[in-house]
């Protein structure tokens, strides 16, 4: 049986990142407000806008699930009889 093992990966330090990307010191601020964005979001927690878009999509999907449900299951039991 395999053994599970652990890979880490050094990250790279700012200034590693800009000098491997070539930004500009205005593309530099872009970046910077993109990740702080994220972070801010992160710390909100779970409430707001990604909860609604979640759960909207999770009800389509339960919705789309039932349309299939018994008659597809009655196809397939016919399906695997004959074979």
């Amino acid at each position: 049986m395999a053994h599970s093992v652990i890979i880490t990966t050094p990250m790279p330090t700012w200034d590693e990142t800009v000098e491997r990307y070539g930004l500009s010191e205005a593309e530099q601020k872009f970046v910077i407000r993109l990740v702080d964005r994220k972070a801010s979001r992160r710390s909100e927690g779970r409430a707001g806008t990604d909860r609604r878009i979640r759960s909207a999509s999770l009800k389509s999907a339960q919705t789309g699930a039932r349309k299939v449900g018994p008659t597809a299951r009655k196809k397939i039991n016919r399906a695997r009889a004959s074979a």
